[in-house]
């Protein structure tokens, strides 16, 4: 293969990317846009904490699998405090099928035009013998310097129109060079909370209850 060659093929796939990522974020456009156009945007999903009754050895390590198996890495594990806390993992893309540390097709919107990290702690609280009250908190962090800030109550089509002419994980803004990258809390993903409250109670104990 000569070199004119070399640059005819690298040139067209380059042209296949950039009209990949154009009719991805015309996908997200069109499926929210026809939502709005609908009405129907569908209830938002409330996480509640769950109480199950389980060994504690039992609890503890389904817990970690099910964190592990949504994509994030355990960072502090505390066994005498009751809590489990993952790094930051940088949210799920639209071409990422798979990954599964995002839920809703909005929150999918929102990570592929912006910059989006989640971070998730469970807590819990012993009740009595073998039964405990598990809680999961999801944070969204956003980086500094992108633009249309959102929070946990605010849609994707809030922001799409000052970010459709972006082109999904291009132009991402980062720090300068010596400078250390900034984020910020903006919001809870009560999806992904529910998510993995579910998959700990049907492994753990099939008859639980919600408070």
């Amino acid at each position: 293969m000569n070199e004119k060659t070399l640059k005819q093929n690298i040139y067209h796939f380059l042209i296949c990317v950039f009209f990949a990522q154009c009719f991805a974020v015309l996908g997200i456009a069109v499926g929210i846009l026809g939502g709005c156009a609908s009405g129907n945007k569908g209830a938002p999903i409330i996480s509640r904490p769950i109480v199950v009754e389980a060994e504690a050895d039992r609890l503890w390590q389904v817990s970690q699998e099910q964190i592990k198996r949504t994509g994030f890495t355990l960072d502090k594990v505390d066994r005498r405090g009751g809590v489990i806390q993952t790094y930051p993992l940088t949210s799920k893309q639209w071409f990422e099928f798979w990954c599964h540390d995002v839920v809703t097709f909005d929150d999918l919107a929102v990570s592929s035009l912006q910059s989006i990290r989640r971070i998730v702690i469970i807590e819990f609280e012993p009740l009595d013998e073998n039964r405990f009250e598990v809680k999961c908190m999801v944070n969204i962090e956003k980086i500094a310097g992108d633009p249309a800030v959102i929070s946990g109550q605010v849609q994707a089509s809030d922001i799409l129109g000052e970010t459709i002419g972006r082109v999904p994980a291009a132009n991402l803004p980062g720090p300068r060079s010596g400078e250390v990258a900034k984020w910020y809390f903006v919001g809870r993903d009560q999806a992904l909370e529910a998510k993995i409250l579910d998959s700990i109670k049907n492994l753990v104990c099939p008859e639980f209850a919600k408070i």
